[in-house]
């Protein structure tokens, strides 16, 4: 059972969805509020003022959110506004699922192919999930539930400080730099999404590539799937 929350002035046509929703869905005793936002645009100048009220509410439901599901259409190159949408995502910290759409008009080669045209249209967002389904024939749908929980979990898991450590003590004397090599300290911060503060002797020092590899070996060993991951480094 589902049941909507407000108005909103929609159109068939892509784009011209002027505004944003709440449906609230009851999926397995669990709620779930959804709100489906109006779409972005980016003009050198905003015309209507209707037009730039309804860019501020689509931000402004980013913002609120826990987890952005980025519709895509399987047929469609990644546009300019698909970009921005999930550049706004992981800003914000969000948790980020790209739920491709019309696949049942996509053989198991062009699935394959369309995923990897998201990844490498999206590199900011390599952590998001991805999944394909279909509107029309309602495949994949009911997938998106326990999607959006595994996310939300995974954005707000925390690490105990000893495993934490262990992993901090033999991942860094892999890394060819002395920044973080020489560094003896990390914990995990408050904030969401999972920021991890490391001490070291000269911040200015760590590259972001070392925060790319250590980034990378954390998702390894631990379940960090649809949620981007924040690090600071001080000095101490």
């Amino acid at each position: 059972p589902q049941r909507k929350l407000s108005s909103r002035m929609v159109s068939d046509v892509p784009g011209t969805t002027r505004d944003s929703s709440d449906t609230i869905i009851m999926h397995e005793e669990k709620e779930f509020v959804f709100v489906d936002t109006a779409g972005l645009r980016r003009k050198s100048r905003v015309d209507e003022d209707l037009e730039y009220y309804s860019n501020m509410r689509s931000i402004q439901a980013i913002e609120d959110s826990d987890v952005v599901v980025l519709m895509l259409d399987a047929k469609d190159v990644i546009s300019k506004q698909d970009k921005r949408i999930a550049s706004l995502a992981a800003e914000a910290g969000k948790g980020l699922i790209l739920f491709v759409n019309k696949a049942d008009e996509l053989t198991i080669e062009e699935r394959e192919e369309k995923e990897g045209e998201v990844r490498a249209s999206l590199p900011f967002s390599r952590y998001a999930s991805i999944m394909f389904g279909s509107a029309k024939t309602r495949d994949g749908i009911s997938k998106i539930f326990p999607l959006i929980e595994s996310v939300q979990r995974n954005r707000l898991r925390r690490i105990p400080q000893k495993e934490l450590m262990r992993w901090f003590e033999a991942a860094t004397p892999r890394i060819p730099a002395q920044a973080l090599a020489k560094s003896k300290y990390i914990t995990q911060a408050e904030e969401l999404p999972p920021t991890f503060v490391i001490f070291v002797k000269d911040p200015k020092k760590v590259g972001v590539s070392q925060l790319r590899y250590l980034e990378n070996n954390i998702r390894n060993l631990f379940a960090f799937d649809g949620t981007p991951i924040r690090w600071i480094t001080k000095k101490g």
